[in-house]
């Protein structure tokens, strides 16, 4: 496993620990180069930590708390040495990692980290000899010529259908049942058709390596009471890039689930957390056959999305390693502060937020999509009937799943191009109805 993965622009840097030491590389030209702990300092602080811009707010419980005026991150100091682990633990989007405390090298929280053009996994551990470099101004030029290579831009390849077939093929931690569960050729084709940088596919190999599906552990029931106090629903699964070969889900047998993570293996770990989630569940349900039953009004931004901006850039945002091309048509056709709004509301993960609070994101979605849409098109989102189509999918009516039959899944031949069967029916908008859609919102579970 990872202590952490940064991202610069479409590079990539591995952190590892290995016998209490911090190793750190990143790929050139598919070979791993190690990245000395001063280059990595120096790159945190320039990216994370710029003193130079933050500027003083206020005193809070010992600390001296600052507000760096680019990222928006606050930053901790006592005795004029920065709280680290406060800094990503305010700072931080999601958790998104929860291991046994009886475990050791396993570490509680993984937070995510946005500044500009670089994000962050990080769990919570940093070690000492970290701490002094980051404390250190010293820079030489051998780590200046590695910062500029990090910062080039990557040259794009193509996804092999066939290596991610095999990859599930070959691994010894799937049964025979789950392998032919995941083999989806139409969907792995599809994804072929994603140009991807170099350093995708190096992060897309080592996620394909030996894949395996764990059930939770003690302390993952613990973390649903916890947020169950908090009025957030219980997580039932969830993909984490720090062990990026592993998928976790409360059984071993809930198939809707494990399909939902194992396209979050497949997906690039971007800060799109908005997009990425109800990307998976549509996905889950267009090619594997399981109906929408998490992140329902996400999924029907997302499809809208779709339509007004074709599909091909949501796929290159979750597939390729790059968001510029998602990023860009947004600035083209809204004002910067609407572009940079409807940015930021797609990096909000809809598992931390109740559900009065991803209403609100929501309606603000559905303000910015309709200014979208009038700026591309010159007439008002209304007059699209396909678009009015979904949104009342999503008002009026609810996908009750029917699980398909298991006996299905254990003699099908996992070269066919679909596995599973899209069994559903529709329920119409009635006072019954609406209970069950009001039943069903109260009792809700997330895949993460």
């Amino acid at each position: 496993m990872h202590i952490g993965i940064i991202q610069i622009k479409n590079k990539k840097i591995y952190i590892d620990k290995k016998e209490n030491e911090i190793i750190s590389y990143y790929y050139k030209e598919r070979k791993k180069q190690n990245l000395s702990i001063q280059t990595l300092a120096i790159l945190l602080k320039k990216y994370f930590f710029n003193r130079k811009n933050e500027v003083y707010l206020y005193n809070q419980d010992g600390y001296k708390v600052y507000k760096d005026k680019e990222t928006g991150h606050k930053h901790f100091y006592k005795n004029n040495r920065q709280d680290y682990k406060k800094f990503f633990k305010e700072n931080g989007i999601s958790a998104i990692m929860y291991a046994s405390s009886s475990k050791k090298d396993i570490y509680i929280a993984c937070a995510l980290i946005v500044a500009g053009q670089a994000i962050m996994y990080i769990s919570d551990f940093i070690p000492d000899k970290l701490n002094e470099q980051l404390e250190n101004n010293s820079q030489d030029q051998d780590s200046e010529k590695e910062i500029d290579f990090i910062e080039e831009n990557n040259t794009l390849v193509a996804i092999d259908t066939d290596y991610i077939i095999n990859s599930i093929r070959n691994s010894p931690y799937l049964t025979t049942t789950a392998k032919k569960r995941l083999i989806n050729t139409e969907f792995f084709q599809k994804l072929s058709n994603i140009p991807v940088t170099e350093d995708r596919m190096m992060s897309l190999s080592e996620k394909l390596t030996d894949i395996e599906i764990k059930e939770f552990e003690e302390d993952q029931e613990q973390e649903n009471s916890r947020r169950e106090k908090k009025d957030l629903a219980r997580i039932i699964g969830y993909y984490n890039a720090l062990t990026p070969n592993i998928i976790y889900v409360d059984t071993l047998d809930n198939w809707d689930t494990i399909n939902h993570e194992f396209i979050h293996l497949l997906q690039d770990d971007n800060q799109y957390y908005y997009i990425r989630e109800a990307f998976a569940e549509l996905l889950c349900e267009e090619y594997y056959g399981y109906p929408v039953d998490s992140y329902q009004p996400q999924v029907t931004r997302i499809k809208v999305l779709r339509e007004i901006i074709g599909e091909q850039p949501i796929w290159e945002l979750n597939f390729s390693g790059s968001t510029k091309s998602f990023e860009n048509i947004l600035k083209d056709y809204l004002s910067t502060e609407e572009a940079t709004e409807l940015l930021e509301l797609f990096q909000t993960p809809p598992s931390s937020y109740t559900n009065s609070q991803q209403e609100q994101i929501n309606s603000q979605i559905d303000e910015l999509l309709s200014q979208l849409y009038y700026n591309m098109y010159n007439r008002p989102i209304e007059s699209n009937t396909t678009i009015n189509q979904i949104y009342d999918e999503y008002s009026f009516g609810m996908w009750i799943p029917i699980e398909p039959d298991v006996e299905d899944y254990n003699t099908i031949d996992s070269s066919k191009e679909v596995i599973g069967t899209n069994k559903y029916i529709k329920r119409l908008n009635n006072t019954e109805n609406e209970m069950m859609i009001s039943d069903s919102i109260k009792q809700k579970v997330y895949k993460k």
